[in-house]
């Protein structure tokens, strides 16, 4: 288990999420970037998929949804919500488990993962991305632009990418956008497998 891993585990343990301001509500929230169109009738998968919150608004038009967490409480949270919610057409799954059971996705989308697990993580995501992905499948991800990595006990990880690292990480994928923050800080890229 690297760093980054026994730091969410230490911090789902204190529960440091229980007030997390992306976290400490329910609430269905259509995704920046994405339009009915692109997943009506699709397969999406959520990565990072917290209480749901994405998973909630891809329920009412995509055919299937599939969302992926590293917290095990937070899953079985999103499960009650998304139940009560009334869609039956998502399944969570661990990050350590979904390899198993998640295949021919058209639509994938991460939002506050990828600076948050370290860069050998975020590669063997995107070579599993590769088999599972359709081809002209899309991809939708947000990224944190820097150069450096900070890593503080006890505190959420952080990696910085620069945009030639990740077009160079997402070799195999057609770039059609990429789109800044004002402050810069984030960038969001869409792209489409070749």
């Amino acid at each position: 288990m690297d760093k980054y891993n026994k730091t969410w585990e230490v911090l789902h343990q204190k529960d440091y999420f229980k007030n997390h301001k992306l976290y400490n509500k329910f609430e269905t929230l259509k995704p920046h970037n994405v339009s009915i169109y692109d997943i009506k009738g699709k397969c999406v998968l959520d990565i990072g998929a917290g209480f749901g919150r994405h998973m909630a608004w891809f329920a009412q038009f995509a055919e299937f949804v599939y969302g992926i967490d590293v917290s095990d409480k937070i899953i079985k949270e999103a499960n009650v919500y998304l139940t009560k919610k009334k869609f039956r057409n998502f399944k969570i799954f661990p990050v350590d488990a979904y390899k198993n059971f998640i295949y021919n996705v058209d639509y994938v989308f991460c939002r506050y993962v990828f600076q948050h697990i370290s860069k050998t993580q975020f590669k063997e995501y995107i070579l599993n991305l590769k088999q599972i992905l359709n081809k002209g499948g899309r991809i939708n991800f947000q990224f944190r632009v820097g150069t450096i990595v900070n890593f503080v006990k006890n505190k959420e990880p952080r990696t910085e990418y620069t945009v030639a690292e990740v077009t160079k990480m997402l070799n195999g994928f057609t770039i059609d956008n990429i789109e800044y923050t004002n402050n810069n800080a984030h960038i969001y890229i869409l792209g489409t497998k070749k």
